[in-house]
C-alpha cells in the first residue's frame, strides 16, 4: 500500500506511545510499522528486522523543529522574547563548538533526550542550524516556508492525522 495514498491513514491503527516503550514495542508481532523520530529511530534501526523506510532527510525544510511564542505573550513582555532568543544563540553556539565546552554540552544533551552524543550528533547530523541569529529570521521571512508549510497542512488534512474534525486545512493554527 502507498503510505501517501488518500485513505491508507485510515488503514493502519495509530497508538501513542512514550519514546521508552517504542523499542520494545516494535518487537511485538502486533507492531508492522512505526512513525518515530530520534534518538528512537536509531535504537529500532539497529534491530535485526529492522527497516527504515523514510528519514526527514528526504523531505529537506519541511520538519522544522522550532520555538514559537504568542504574539500577545511577546508584545506583554518583549524582553521574554529577547531572552529566548538569547538562550537559543548560546545554545547553538555552545552546541556547534568543536572544543571542550561544546563536547560536554552535546554530551548533556545526548544523555537528556534518551541517548547519548553520539546519538545527538547522529540526529542532528540530518538537521540544518541556524549559525547565526539573522538565520531564522530571514527563514521565516521567506516565501518558500510558507508554501512549504501549506504544503504540509495539506497532506496533513487529506490523509487525517489532523483529526477525525478537521474538514479543513484551516483546522489548525498553521497558514500560508
Amino acid at each position: 500500500m502507498n503510505p501517501y495514498a488518500a485513505g491508507a491513514v485510515d488503514a493502519v491503527t495509530r497508538v501513542n506511545s512514550a519514546d521508552p516503550d517504542m523499542v520494545g514495542a516494535c518487537q511485538t508481532p502486533d507492531v508492522q510499522a512505526m512513525v518515530i523520530w530520534n534518538p528512537t529511530m536509531s535504537e529500532i534501526a539497529r534491530l535485526p528486522d529492522a527497516t527504515k523506510v523514510f528519514d526527514r532527510a528526504q523531505i529537506s525544510g519541511e520538519v522544522i523543529d522550532l520555538m514559537v511564542a504568542n504574539t500577545a505573550t511577546l508584545t506583554e513582555g518583549p524582553d521574554s522574547g529577547r531572552a529566548r532568543a538569547g538562550i537559543r544563540d548560546e545554545t547553538t553556539t555552545l552546541m556547534s563548538a568543536d572544543m571542550p565546552e561544546g563536547t560536554a554540552a552535546r554530551a548533556a544533551i545526548g544523555k537528556a533526550s534518551g541517548t547519548d552524543q553520539a546519538g545527538f550528533e547522529s540526529h542532528t547530523a540530518a538537521s540544518r542550524r541556524f549559525a547565526n541569529a539573522d538565520e531564522p529570521m530571514t527563514f521565516t521571512e521567506s516565501p518558500d516556508l510558507g508554501k512549504t508549510m501549506d504544503a504540509v497542512r495539506g497532506f496533513l488534512c487529506d490523509r487525517g492525522p489532523l483529526g477525525l474534525g478537521a474538514t479543513s486545512v484551516d483546522a489548525v493554527g498553521i497558514g500560508a
